[in-house]
């Protein structure tokens, strides 16, 4: 028996191993000898140290009814969506301002701009604590002004718990519209964000997760979707 058969120190070091966790399921049971806990751990990964099937980010896909989340190509969930305002859900209106849907094209959902409405004395709290927010900023947070207005009770129908907005690849064909979103809210529909409704708060913690920009791809499988 080798010396790190039963090693507790080496056994504790490799149950709270976080780099390679994302690629185990399930995690290591703590009653697991350490050679056990080792070959679990490594499981995943060939002899030269490489994922046999690399973790990826989420990849979004919005096709006019349906919001996919799928990784490494397979669909983890899926969600009824959205986009434009009703009498210009089709793809003919895609370059219509304030009423038409979100123009096809690759598009980009950052995670560190995802935004979550919170209550105000949450935002007080992070108002005071954060110490690089401008104070303009923090007032403008704290009072729902700016680009926070859509904090406001009253906007929750329309905006729901969570927003980030769609920047588009460089390829993409916008029609010079802009401030398009994945956002939630009561009702699908909008004047050219992508909606996903209550449905909102589930796909949220897959942006979230994201090491990176997710990529969410428009493309409409129909010239009108207009449920």
């Amino acid at each position: 028996m080798s010396n790190y058969e039963n090693d507790a120190d080496l056994a504790t070091s490799l149950l709270g191993m976080s780099g390679l966790k994302l690629n185990m399921s399930p995690l290591p049971k703590k009653n697991m000898t350490t050679r056990e806990i080792l070959e679990h751990r490594l499981a995943n990964y060939n002899d030269d140290m490489e994922l046999k099937t690399p973790y990826s980010d989420p990849e979004i896909e919005f096709d006019g009814n349906d919001v996919y989340v799928r990784r490494n190509g397979t669909e983890f969930e899926n969600f009824p969506a959205m986009a434009g305002k009703p009498g210009y859900q089709n793809r003919s209106s895609m370059s219509v301002s304030d009423r038409g849907p979100t123009p096809e094209g690759l598009y980009y959902a950052d995670p560190k701009k995802l935004q979550e409405r919170k209550s105000r004395l949450s935002r007080l709290k992070e108002a005071i604590l954060d110490t690089d927010m401008p104070l303009a900023d923090k007032a403008a947070y704290v009072f729902e002004k700016g680009t926070y207005r859509w904090q406001d009770e009253k906007k929750k129908p329309s905006w729901g718990n969570y927003r980030v907005p769609l920047e588009p690849a460089e390829d993409t064909e916008t029609f010079g519209r802009h401030s398009m979103y994945i956002h939630g809210g009561d009702e699908l529909g909008s004047a050219g964000c992508i909606d996903l409704g209550p449905n909102m708060d589930r796909l949220a913690p897959y942006i979230r997760s994201s090491r990176q920009p997710v990529r969410v791809r428009v493309k409409y499988k129909a010239d009108d979707f207009e449920r």
